[in-house]
């Protein structure tokens, strides 16, 4: 459960110039919901931070 909880705290940070404050938000918004879907579902909130992973990859080595 520490890798979904790692993946919402980044998804809190600035976002990247090269993605759009849309993608940004949805991403945000979709990893919220699978923060609070994690105690009651772990594999749905597991598929949902990939999703989340998926609209914005959160800035990492070389994308900053």
């Amino acid at each position: 459960m520490a890798p979904v909880s790692c993946m919402v705290y980044r998804y809190s940070l600035a976002v990247p110039s090269n993605q759009s404050p849309v993608s940004s938000s949805r991403s945000r918004l979709v990893a919220a919901r699978a923060d609070q879907l994690r105690d009651k579902d772990v594999s749905l909130s597991r598929q949902l931070a990939l999703v989340a992973h998926r609209i914005a990859p959160p800035p990492g080595p070389g994308r900053a």
